[in-house]
């Protein structure tokens, strides 16, 4: 492994190489450090470590410039050699590194006790967070960008060494959530005393599946913390924020207690959300990150709160022993105003379509509350699990609407709306979890996995609408709805998972080629049980409530389903030391389903019995070839086959008559789906340290037979009646990619990617009785460029487009398209106490029958910190300065296209101020390393 700090012009590129010894007993030392230094200003420029013959080799250092070497080892004193690569040569053999465990000064070499900035211990690979000089206020994110190797990309994606980094733990746990941003932006670099890298079996069956994570080791004397926010901001139009975060951690325990209020549309769904932007350090993106929401809908105002905790039994967990405690509770509560106007655009046959047009007013609160409490413990080869949970959801809505339904550009109904409604819904959960992994060779088989999730859930739903339905052409059709609905469901579900294996060496014995497969018996049973009582009744003349005997109903639904399966699994392996190591696995899953459905309605129509049996086979093939040094390759290769059950309101659904525009109907005949599909997927990791290049392709290709589609009758009024039926020939293909390299080179980055998805379908319909295909294309990209100099500039670009067009066969040959661009750059001018970001996007969508627009959001924020640890942040923030922006809508599904706009949050300007209480470590007067207290 070699990393590089820096890089230099090529024509200025030397070498060097030489071995590292035991002066005593004179034998070479494996995996012994060597740092490479510029030695007028001690920057690190590269590192090593030795091979297996104590030998290391540099390859692209600069010449003519005075340098040093340091060479340590575990146990050893380190040795320093200074040298000068000649330009004639640009190759230089250094004196043999003699390391010694005594007092002694050898010619010419120089005894350095100072930290290796690496070593190697066991798999881990250590960096000492002492070796490298930062900023007094430097927190872990400023010192992983110092780590040579290290990428930190625009998207808080971490690359080690061309690695993925799946996640960052401190001191061998989860940090407040386990999110990254947490733990990188908050951590003080005087806190931390080592970095370490380690491999992480991912899925214990199947010693390929390994993942890199990095370990933040405290000092031992900052085990213990405190930091957080209090921050709060006042502006025009009465638009404020505010924000409140405190977190304490000890040895063992860990607690954070959040909450935020604003109606600036900075909108969350979660407590790690609030933690992860309410950091120390901040955002450097010029606020592309967490800022309000131009797109959302309507102007929301939020306010949210609530705490998280960890209590771990063993302080130091490691990968044989754990005892976890966790806790969260998180509430929030939204108001949404809402005013929109759209067109709908419908291809209905013979070179038709019918535009409907919509003016819709709303009111919209929303409550839910969430409460998780989950403990794990693993001892050697047993781990154990329970999670218990309990959610609840309220929402109030109320809105009024007028359409109008036009064919031809002519008017043909009308339908006015007044809708109020409530729903209330409360979830409880109990999951719970037992395996047991064999460390032992041979016997019967000895691992086993159990796993059962248990939820309950309660709905409540109180609606009246009030529709006045006129008909231009016969007015016979007109029609007034006041209908109340009272329904409540409860639904009981169970999940039962079971897997027992390995019965290779069972039955093969532990010789030969049948003992290196792994054979496993797995089954996974569901049953769920839904009790539907709906409760409906319509106004008359005279004002009085009647009961609707059509809509009124109850139904007892159960449904069971079971998957017994045979999973067989091989891998082939083979390597060369030090050179490559080349894996296959193949899988095969042979498995049944055994389907059931029963319901029992007071409507007769509701009643049946529907008995399902299915062969759904899955096969896979991986692929993973990985040059030490240079690069890993992963292929994967897949075939699944699924069934899709209609359910209940497909196969006999209650039909609501007030959605005129809208009328659904079931089909008892409906048939099961039946889908297969085929995907590839191809990752690739570039282990270069200064300039990795990555990348990962994934398709996907399917065709479902008896698929679930529509059958849509169109009348005269423009009223739409939907029919389920089973239509063959469903086929699709998706592609999704990703493309990125960074280049590291002293203290610059650049990064360059760019993303693709492409989705393409054909979807069978009938429309008015003719059979119809809707050939669909869906394609967005992002192409971004990314540059950072240090701490002090950065600047990202986006260009981003999506595109969406339907053709139409059979029915009609209509053709309707959908474009949306932006083009976004955002960055930061850092300075030691200022910092001035500001972001701009143009933004430009255009649809079929639809006039162009485009608006240009430029928004700017100036933070000023105070105090001589940068703890307290004046902060002007000016959003929309150009005033356009324009709530846009422009989608599209199938046969249909919508576009329109809608109310969104407009300019404002706020100021605010905020504090950052930090504490870590206590006063220990046996130690010079005092606490950071800020």
């Amino acid at each position: 492994m070699q990393v590089y700090g820096q890089q230099v012009d090529s024509t200025r590129r030397g070498s060097i190489s030489g071995i590292v010894r035991d002066s005593i007993h004179n034998y070479v030392l494996q995996l012994a450090t060597l740092a490479v230094y510029r030695e007028s200003d001690s920057t690190l420029i590269a590192y090593q470590l030795s091979n297996n013959f104590g030998a290391y080799n540099f390859n692209e250092l600069p010449v003519d410039i005075p340098l040093k070497i340091v060479a340590s080892y575990i146990g050893y004193r380190s040795v320093e050699q200074r040298f000068k690569i000649p330009t004639n040569t640009k190759k230089l053999l250094l004196p043999t590194l003699n390391l010694n465990k005594s007092e002694i000064i050898l010619n010419d070499v120089i005894i350095n006790a100072a930290p290796p900035p690496i070593s190697m211990k066991g798999d881990t690979l250590e960096f000492n967070a002492e070796a490298f000089n930062l900023d007094r206020n430097a927190v872990a994110e400023d010192l992983l960008k110092k780590l040579p190797g290290v990428i930190i990309w625009a998207d808080g994606a971490i690359t080690i060494n061309g690695k993925s980094v799946s996640s960052i733990i401190v001191n061998k746990k989860p940090f407040f959530g386990g999110d990254t941003k947490v733990a990188i932006q908050n951590l003080p670099k005087a806190a931390i005393d080592k970095i370490q890298v380690y491999q992480q079996n991912a899925n214990p069956a199947n010693p390929l599946d390994s993942i890199t994570q990095i370990n933040i080791e405290l000092k031992k004397n900052k085990s213990i913390g405190a930091f957080g926010k209090l921050g709060g901001g006042y502006g025009s139009d009465k638009r404020y924020d505010m924000d409140v975060n405190l977190n304490v951690f000890t040895r063992k325990t860990q607690v954070a207690i959040i909450a935020a209020n604003n109606n600036i549309n900075k909108m969350t769904n979660n407590i790690n959300t609030l933690l992860m932007n309410s950091t120390y350090k901040g955002t450097n993106d010029g606020g592309l990150g967490y800022q309000s929401d131009f797109n959302q809908k309507g102007i929301n105002s939020s306010k949210a709160g609530g705490f998280t905790m960890q209590h771990d039994f063993i302080a130091v967990p490691d990968a044989y022993k754990k005892s976890r405690l966790q806790a969260d509770y998180f509430i929030n509560n939204v108001d949404n105003l809402t005013k929109l106007n759209t067109a709908t655009i419908k291809a209905i046959g013979n070179d038709n379509s019918q535009l409907q047009q919509l003016s819709q007013d709303a009111t919209f609160n929303n409550s839910n509350q969430h409460l998780n409490v989950r403990y794990e413990k693993l001892k050697n080869n047993i781990s154990f699990f329970t999670t218990s949970q309990v959610n609840t959801n309220s929402n109030h809505e109320q809105n009024s609407q007028i359409s109008g339904v036009y064919r031809i550009k002519e008017l043909e109904s009308t339908n006015q709306i007044e809708n109020l409604q409530e729903k209330h819904n409360r979830q409880f959960l109990l999951e719970s979890g037992l395996e047991h992994r064999d460390t032992k060779y041979g016997g019967g088989p000895h691992d086993f996995t159990i796993k059962n999730v248990l939820s309950y859930n309660n709905d409540d739903n109180s609606q009246f609408r009030r529709s006045i339905f006129r008909s231009l052409f016969d007015s016979s059709q007109n029609i007034n709805f006041n209908r109340y609905h009272n329904n409540t469901d409860k639904r009981l579900n169970e999940q039962l998972y079971t897997s027992l294996g390995n019965f290779s060496k069972w039955l093969f014995g532990s010789g030969g080629f049948m003992s290196g497969f792994s054979i496993t018996l797995q089954n996974m049973l569901q049953i769920n049980k839904a009790l539907h009582n709906n409760n409906v009744s319509d106004v008359d003349n005279t004002g009085k409530k009647i009961n609707n005997p059509y809509l009124t109903a109850n139904n007892d639904y159960l449904i069971t389903n079971e998957q017994p399966a045979l999973v067989i699994n091989k891998n082939f392996s083979r390597g060369l030391s030090s050179r490559y190591v080349k894996n296959i696995s193949i899988n095969l899953v042979a498995e049944y389903q055994f389907y059931y459905q029963h319901n029992i309605s007071s409507h007769y129509f509701q009643n049946f019995t529907r008995r399902y049996q299915h062969f759904v086979p899955a096969a896979s093939i991986r692929y993973e070839n990985i040059q030490l040094g240079k690069y890993q390759d992963t292929y994967f290769l897949s075939f699944s086959k699924s069934m899709n059950y209609p359910d209940l309101n497909q196969l006999a659904s209650l039909v609501d008559s007030s959605d005129l525009y809208y009328i659904r109907y079931g089909n008892l005949s409906l048939k099961e789906a039946d889908k297969r599909e085929l995907s590839f997927s191809l990752k690739h990791h570039s282990f270069n340290n200064d300039k990795p290049l990555n990348y990962n392709i994934e398709v996907k290709a399917g065709i479902i037979n008896n698929n679930f589609s529509d059958s849509i009758r169109i009348d005269n009024s423009g009223r739409s009646s939907y029919y389920e039926v089973n239509i063959d020939g469903f086929k699709y293909i998706n592609f999704n990619g990703k493309i990125g390299r960074a280049f590291k080179f002293s203290n610059h980055q650049i990064q360059v990617y760019f993303t693709s998805g492409i989705n393409v379908s054909s979807l069978p319909s009938y429309i008015n009785n003719v059979k119809n295909w809707s050939d669909n294309i869906n394609n967005t990209n992002t192409l971004g460029l990314y540059y950072s100099f240090s701490n002090y500039f950065d600047i990202q670009l986006q260009q981003k487009a999506f595109f969406f067009r339907t053709v139409q066969h059979g029915a009609g040959k209509d053709i309707f398209n959908s474009n949306i661009q932006s083009t976004e750059a955002g960055g930061s001018l850092n300075f030691n106490k200022l910092t001035i970001g500001s972001n701009i996007s143009y933004n430009y969508t255009s649809a079929t029958l639809s006039s162009s627009r485009n608006f240009t959001i430029w928004n700017m924020n100036v933070a000023y910190r105070l105090l001589r640890s940068n703890t307290l942040e004046l902060k002007i923030t000016a959003m929309d300065i150009l005033r356009q922006n324009i709530g846009i809508i422009n989608f599209g599904s199938n046969n249909t296209l919508t576009t329109g706009t809608v109310t969104t949050l407009k300019q404002y300007f706020l100021f605010g101020i905020a504090y950052y209480p930090r504490k870590f470590g206590w006063n220990n007067t046996k130690s010079n390393d005092k606490s950071i207290d800020q």
